[in-house]
């Protein structure tokens, strides 16, 4: 009997060292290295390297709109500028730090679904949530959707714990990583007007909302204090993350976004787990921790819906559908549940491996790009234009970036005035606007010396 008991740990750890011997070898490749990530890679390295969160527009100087680009936060960050700190940069590292937080959402998914429908079930959450091919791309790129789930799911625990046994410090946590929630990914705020309405009906006392409160708050409060220029207002850091959102169109982006779930596998896959959630999820009898979750899922879709269409908006709902999927399948069909998450299991994993965007949107492109500017521009100062990949794969002491914001420029560009900025190397893509405008000026005083899959490397001429 107990090793019965102790079956589905053993599975679970065994699942974990399958993932890890499936993605070692694919670390640097799987998914493709790209900007978002590259932006978050930069500004921990900057930390490490140089002491600011911030990107950088030239050695040790900080560009003053910081909030512009940390869409993900202190919380995803600052570990990783802390293992940089401690062993040297490498994109390798940056990766295998990110492993370690798909094991530990793998970990709180399963904690929490043993928690509420117990261990088998628990595995069924965690397989379908494991072989689902957003949540391995976006769980393996440097970026805060995952890591910000992952407090979701653990904030969920936490309310689950204090429902039943009404402790202080379960409250606590549960506003703790609600906070951490919205501070590593601020458009994550919609899961704590959830929570406002969840902890409504668990009828807490005046101080019990005090607490919740002032807790959830403080990591939004560090957050704001490390991305917040003096003169910016806390005002303004609301209507920058909110315009992202919808950016100005909300009514358009919904007209645009309801169709698609009529030709978009994906879409059409997260409507139809949807309406069963919806029409079983009575059987599951009523449960706050539950509830939230739900709620949280809801909330999150309809930002996806009033937003400029990202899927990765609809992570969280996506990965609170398929946590609850087993469990749903399992009161539906009480003789065949097994059966049919197997075969939901196995239907989701041939296609992972055989059509989904982990086939397409992979390359050692961060490896090319390395070698790229060691063998080509071993020393020297480099400009680099918007790609931030290379950027981030520059040392700090060599590196100037131009870049803008949702299109919009807000850093002066040294292209203007070469024969003053006289960088060694220039880094950009040939049909680059920013690029393409001072393209006379360039050639004046560069000369490409090599071209990486449209990523032009130039080198200044001497005269």
């Amino acid at each position: 009997m107990r090793g019965m008991k102790n079956r589905p740990g053993i599975i679970f750890g065994l699942l974990i060292l399958i993932l890890f011997l499936v993605w070692w070898p694919n670390r640097g490749e799987m998914p493709r290295f790209w900007y978002d990530e590259a932006i978050n890679i930069r500004l921990s390295r900057n930390l490490a390297e140089q002491g600011y969160l911030n990107l950088q527009t030239a050695p040790g100087i900080e560009y003053d709109k910081p909030y512009q680009f940390q869409t993900s936060g202190y919380p995803l960050t600052a570990p990783l500028a802390l293992l940089f700190k401690t062993f040297g940069f490498s994109f390798t590292l940056a990766r295998a730090y990110m492993f370690a937080w798909f094991v530990a959402f793998l970990a709180s998914a399963y904690m929490l679904a043993k928690r509420l429908w117990g261990p088998w079930t628990a595995l069924g959450s965690v397989a379908l949530l494991a072989s689902f091919p957003p949540v391995i791309y976006h769980g393996l790129s440097v970026i805060g959707e995952i890591p910000g789930v992952t407090f979701v799911l653990l904030s969920a625990y936490f309310l689950d714990r204090f429902r039943e046994v009404r402790l202080r410090q379960d409250l606590l946590l549960f506003s703790l990583t609600l906070g951490l929630t919205v501070a590593i990914k601020p458009l994550f705020a919609p899961i704590i007007l959830a929570a406002a309405i969840t902890l409504h009906y668990l009828r807490l006392s005046r101080r019990e909302w005090l607490e919740f409160a002032v807790v959830t708050a403080l990591p939004l409060f560090i957050f704001a204090r490390i991305i917040l220029p003096e003169s910016f207002s806390l005002g303004n850091l609301v209507a920058t993350y909110a315009s992202r959102a919808s950016q100005g169109s909300l009514f358009s982006n919904v007209a645009t976004n309801l169709p698609r779930f009529l030709h978009e596998l994906s879409l059409i896959y997260l409507l139809a787990v949807g309406a069963f959630t919806f029409f079983v999820r009575k059987r599951l009898g009523s449960n706050q921790a539950q509830n939230y979750l739900l709620l949280s899922a809801t909330f999150m879709f309809l930002l996806f819906l009033q937003g400029v269409g990202w899927n990765r908006y609809l992570l969280s709902t996506y990965i609170i559908l398929l946590l609850f999927l087993p469990v749903l399948v399992y009161k539906f069909l009480p003789h065949f549940g097994a059966v049919a998450v197997v075969t939901l299991l196995l239907a989701q994993s041939a296609y992972t491996v055989t059509k989904s965007e982990l086939t397409v949107l992979r390359g050692s492109w961060a490896t090319d790009v390395e070698a790229m500017i060691e063998t080509y521009a071993p020393e020297g100062s480099i400009y680099v234009i918007t790609s931030a990949e290379p950027a981030t794969l520059i040392p700090s002491e060599r590196l100037y970036f131009y870049t803008r914001f949702e299109g919009r420029e807000q850093m002066s560009n040294k292209l203007s005035d070469l024969e003053v900025n006289k960088f060694d190397y220039i880094i950009s893509k040939p049909t680059n606007p920013d690029f393409v405008a001072y393209q006379s000026e360039v050639d004046k005083y560069y000369a490409l010396v090599h071209n990486l899959s449209g990523l032009g490397l130039y080198k200044r001429i001497e005269k």
